[in-house]
């Protein structure tokens, strides 16, 4: 969330600055302005079924997922730094330009967003298709268990099939929201109630806990290596900024 945060901000922002886009993301994703999305850490709450840490675990992950999926379609299987970068501004920006609108499950801000983040205009519409999708499904599971299954199949199977892909446009029936449900209702997880979901140790200095948590949960799961390494891209974008809003 940190790196999300950060791209709605000007350089040396104030700490009003980022109270004000820290409140503008939880609007934009559905959840309390209460929520310190600094200091929150949801994988607790969420194991034992709070909603609030639901909900924001939930959009944790439907953010990452975004991140993983859209580099995958542009970067194919080694995506560049840049790309993910890319595609934090694209949802930024969708959410300042379309806040009442904006929805990671829908295909029209993700066409919005894929557009802006360098998808093809002949592939668009497929990959937005796509990863609504999978963000469809991530937005149905009600418990950790089942949100990691969801986040397992979206940075999972459904990443590696868009980095694959010469035409994206063969995809959207195998990876309708459906069948995106299916995968994921078999798809094997790490141990949600320990510290494989709840941490990723000191080695990596963040100090974000929402994104740290979606984060530790990509390593819990047995991804294969361009989805790691996208989202190992993502991770360290998120490491630049984690000293700014923390």
């Amino acid at each position: 969330m940190t790196t999300l945060i950060s791209a709605l901000l000007p350089s040396n922002p104030t700490q009003q600055q980022i109270d004000a886009a820290s409140d503008q993301v939880a609007s934009a994703l559905g959840f309390s302005t209460a929520i310190n999305l600094q200091t929150f850490d949801p994988v607790p709450g969420a194991v034992t079924g709070n909603a609030d840490a639901l909900a924001v675990l939930s959009a944790a992950i439907q953010v990452q997922s975004t991140v993983v999926q859209l580099s995958a379609a542009v970067g194919g299987e080694d995506p560049a730094a840049a790309t993910s970068a890319a595609v934090f501004t694209a949802i930024a920006n969708a959410i300042t330009t379309a806040p009442a609108t904006f929805d990671l499950t829908s295909s029209t801000t993700m066409t919005s967003i894929a557009t802006a983040s360098g998808v093809s205009v002949d592939e668009v519409t497929a990959v937005a298709s796509i990863v609504s999708a999978a963000n469809t499904v991530v937005d149905n599971s009600t418990t950790a268990t089942t949100l990691a299954q969801a986040a397992e199949v979206a940075q999972g199977t459904t990443a590696t099939a868009l980095a694959g892909a010469t035409d994206p446009n063969t995809l959207v029936t195998t990876y309708s929201t459906a069948n995106i449900q299916t995968l994921a209702n078999i798809a094997p997880v790490g141990d949600v109630n320990g510290a494989q979901l709840g941490t990723i140790g000191d080695d990596d200095d963040i100090h974000a806990p929402a994104l740290v948590a979606a984060a530790a949960m990509i390593r819990s799961m047995a991804l294969t290596a361009t989805t790691r390494s996208a989202a190992a891209q993502a991770m360290t974008s998120s490491m630049a900024v984690s000293a700014r809003i923390s």
